[in-house]
């Protein structure tokens, strides 16, 4: 589920009741779902309030990765003249002829 939101629609008219609907993305399509209020009601807005904070965590999380990230030298123990080709300076075991997991 990337997004979800509720609303409350009414048309102000003096018979007219809200209608909650939530509202999401799923396969590539719009899907809402009509709610009324009570229990079942309650459960989606504490379900929709605890998406949005894991939300706002794992923004956090991005933000410390990306300072780790921007913080961690580009090849380990040297610099960047020092390195062979490949990831981070390390030999390149197809050419050693050396499997990667048996070794």
């Amino acid at each position: 589920m990337r997004q979800a939101e509720l609303r409350v629609r009414g048309s102000g008219a003096p018979r007219a009741r809200p209608q909650w609907n939530l509202t999401r993305k799923a396969d590539g399509r719009t899907r809402t779902v009509h709610l009324r209020p009570g229990q079942g009601l309650e459960k989606v807005r504490r379900e929709v309030a605890e998406y949005e904070r894991f939300r706002d965590l794992i923004g956090q999380v991005t933000e410390v990765n990306e300072a780790i990230c921007s913080a961690r030298p580009a090849v380990p123990g040297g610099t960047e003249e020092d390195a062979s080709p490949g990831q981070g300076g390390e030999k390149d075991d197809m050419q050693s002829g050396r499997s990667p997991v048996t070794g």
